[in-house]
């Protein structure tokens, strides 16, 4: 599954929950992207007429990247910039 629709956590939750799949991916291209994504493998798969097979690892990417990361030091540096209001916590359980 692929793109912004396949991303709506309550809509895969109920899917997760009703059992219709014994594995399922949602690869993380949300939008244009993953629609792209599928027209080539639609392509590739039918009109080229290439077998399709499972691979021993299906998520290849080891999870969607998410970002860089930044240290409160870097977080203080840009609230102080914008004189931002803030209340800092010092774990996430706080």
């Amino acid at each position: 599954m692929a793109g912004g629709v396949a991303l709506n956590c309550v809509a895969n939750s109920k899917i997760v929950n009703e059992g219709l799949f014994n594995k399922i991916w949602i690869q993380p291209a949300a939008g244009d992207a993953g629609g792209a994504i599928g027209a080539a493998y639609a392509c590739f798969y039918i009109w080229g007429r290439q077998e399709r097979r499972q691979l021993k690892n299906p998520d290849a990417m080891h999870g969607a990247y998410l970002g860089p990361e930044y240290d409160d030091k870097d977080i203080l540096k840009v609230i102080n910039k914008y004189g931002a209001v803030y209340t800092h916590f010092e774990t996430f359980d706080d």
